[in-house]
């Protein structure tokens, strides 16, 4: 049996999970001379130094020094003048002032510099800033707790309370060191009941084809693209130690502002930085957007807020077609109750009923609900998907969560086989495509069953996401030491085994700004490294999706 104690950590060395890696990036000395704002050019400006700031409060959720959450860059500029440094990786931008002893958090349009609209997201003291209040340095944990209750995580000697906005970094003997401020949010402590779809369809779009749409470029060919694997959601139901298993495998030097800008990235329309903005500065035209019932590991997606985001007048392209579909799920606990199991699949059946011009699918995830593949109290739910023709994205593979299931029972195809041949349109229980989400990653029996299925079964289907880690577990089902990623293998196989047409593109992102277009890059690169034509590309990259998905046309 496979230990993620011995192997979790080697393995997210190679997972995109790195959600938000460079929030916080040291900074690199641009040398420049600090003046006021708006000082006339014939004029001396006034040197600014530490004497020019007095001590400094932290108001959590809210400012530090007076710089608050969601200032421009230009209000920011008017109190604090010019930064001594300024760094930006994929429009997160750090800006530190000596003379404050205050670093800065914005997203840009830009991709390494703030840009005009560049907004605020956390303020970060310095392990000398001058303070005053009640946070000061030295504050021991006892106190701290006795003002904001429990801390909500914990990562490497840093501690979160989120429903304060409050990030704080402690010394060995558990004293206050460094202070960050970000945007508070509530964690709901029951798990969101499940609900049924609440619009309606409307008009028919009206498309203007003379108008281009993003596209991906490679070495001249050019493509259209679908990401249909893209996880969007809230802070506020996400799990805490799902949360902190992301903290530990992230850069030390990120962990302070780790939460400033993590809603915006998993938000289909925020800014600079949303999932939307994020396909199209990847030349990706369309995306798919999952719900997902995973509260006993990484949190709960609701079908409420997908649909909420696919109904948004914003979920267009610039020709006037849709921009992105979703899946719907289920909640699959308590699912031996009778009354639950039907009340959850008539809520399920409603999103497809109401809106078949938003919900293309379902997503399952059996490992991170604890549920066996071949388990037959949950047929119901491939039921729902034959009557509307819809199919089944499920992830295979192993998955290093907290409280994931590691039996390969939860994560290996080969245990589908069963459901698979049922619902095959010839034994009685109507048809059903099943997406293999990430071809079995991690351990070489799943992904060589993910291969042999989709080459065998007509109704099986493979998803190319997160396939770029190394392999764990071998055939024999024993742990491997491994550092090469899988994925030349796997789509080399793809094209050897004649399943190309069967094979979709996706990035189980979006994780950070700039994950889809670096995935997308190398998922390209290597098809074409081993054999793809042009043509066998763009039909992994969207062709596919839409035969499966929708095949009467987008």
């Amino acid at each position: 049996m496979f230990r993620f104690e011995n192997y979790g950590k080697k393995m997210i060395k190679y997972r995109t999970v790195i959600l938000l890696c460079f929030c916080a990036l040291m900074t690199t000395s641009c040398g420049q001379d600090l003046g006021g704002a708006d000082e006339p050019a014939n004029q001396a400006v006034p040197e600014r130094n530490e004497n020019t700031f007095g001590p400094i409060e932290v108001v959590p959720g809210v400012s530090v020094g007076g710089i608050e959450i969601g200032m421009s860059l230009d209000e920011l500029k008017a109190i604090l003048g010019d930064p001594d440094t300024e760094f930006g990786f994929q429009r997160l931008i750090t800006l530190r002032f000596n003379a404050a002893k205050l670093e800065v958090l914005l997203t840009s349009s830009e991709p390494s510099v703030a840009s005009a609209d560049a907004r605020v997201r956390g303020v970060t003291t310095l392990g000398n800033t001058v303070l005053s209040g009640d946070l000061i340095r030295g504050v021991e944990r006892t106190v701290l707790e006795a003002q904001f209750g429990a801390a909500t995580m914990e990562s490497r000697g840093i501690l979160y309370f989120v429903e304060d906005g409050l990030s704080v970094e402690m010394d060995a003997d558990n004293r206050a060191i460094r202070y960050s401020v970000w945007p508070a949010y509530f964690l709901e402590k029951e798990i969101p009941p499940m609900v049924a779809a609440k619009t309606q369809m409307g008009e028919p779009r009206i498309e203007d084809e003379s108008v281009e749409l993003p596209r991906f470029e490679y070495e001249g060919d050019v493509y259209t693209v679908v990401d249909m694997h893209l996880h969007v959601g809230k802070k506020e139901t996400q799990k805490p130690t799902g949360l902190e298993f992301l903290l530990s495998q992230l850069p030390a030097m990120s962990l302070m502002t780790f939460p400033a800008v993590s809603g915006l990235v998993v938000h289909p329309y925020g800014e600079h930085v949303g999932i939307k903005e994020h396909l199209r500065a990847a030349g990706v035209a369309y995306g798919v957007l999952l719900a997902t019932y995973t509260q006993h590991t990484i949190g709960v997606t609701e079908n409420q807020l997908v649909e909420s985001q696919l109904a948004d007048p914003r979920n267009v392209n610039p020709d006037g077609s849709q921009w992105a579909w979703g899946m719907a799920s289920i909640n699959l606990d308590d699912f031996d109750s009778p009354e639950v199991m039907e009340r959850r699949l008539e809520i399920l059946e409603s999103y497809f009923e109401k809106r078949p011009d938003l919900f293309v699918g379902i997503k399952l995830a059996h490992a991170h609900q604890a549920v066996g593949f071949d388990d037959p109290l949950y047929l119901g739910v491939y039921d729902v998907a034959a009557k509307y023709g819809v199919p089944v994205l499920l992830h295979t593979g192993f998955s290093p969560f907290p409280n994931s299931m590691t039996d390969p029972h939860y994560y290996d195809p080969a245990t589908l086989e069963a459901v698979i041949t049922a619902y095959n349109g010839q034994n009685g229980k109507g048809y059903v495509d099943f997406v293999l989400a990430h071809a079995g990653q991690g351990d070489a029996r799943a992904i060589e069953s993910s291969l042999q299925l989709a080459q065998t079964r007509d109704n099986v289907w493979l998803e190319i996401s997160a396939i770029n880690r190394p392999l764990l577990i071998d055939e024999n089902g024993q742990p491997v030491e491994s550092t090469e990623p899988m994925h030349t293998y796997v789509l080399g196989e793809i094209k050897n085994r004649g399943i190309v047409g069967k094979t979709m593109f996706a990035t189980d992102g979006p994780q950070y700004f700039g994950k889809v277009q670096s995935y997308l890059k190398l998922m390209v690169s290597t098809m074409k490294s081993v054999g793809y034509t042009p043509e066998e590309i763009q039909a992994v990259l969207a062709d596919n999706f839409f035969n499966c998905y929708l095949p009467f046309g987008k």
